[in-house]
């Protein structure tokens, strides 16, 4: 049986996660632990999120488990041209 969803008097942990990471500006430095702490997911999926938006140029890890939101602009002019 299939429970409809019901606004919550608290928001899900991929909403935590999401206003999180939409707040975070170029330079600022997050943590895996913090991210777990604020968000309540686990490190695991945390982790893969965050690997993911390293992989798409938006955060670099410049330490174990330490992520550093880059710019877009930052992003644009590592990233090699497409001929």
């Amino acid at each position: 049986m299939h429970r409809l969803m019901t606004t919550q008097s608290s928001p899900s942990g991929w909403d935590r996660l999401q206003t999180l990471l939409l707040s975070i500006e170029p330079n600022h430095t997050i943590t895996l632990d913090d991210v777990v702490t604020d968000t309540g997911l686990s490190p695991e999926m945390v982790r893969m999120v965050l690997n993911g938006l390293a992989a798409a140029g938006l955060f670099e890890e410049p330490a174990a488990n330490v992520f550093v939101r880059r710019s877009l602009f930052q992003s644009e002019m590592t990233s090699p041209a497409i001929v």
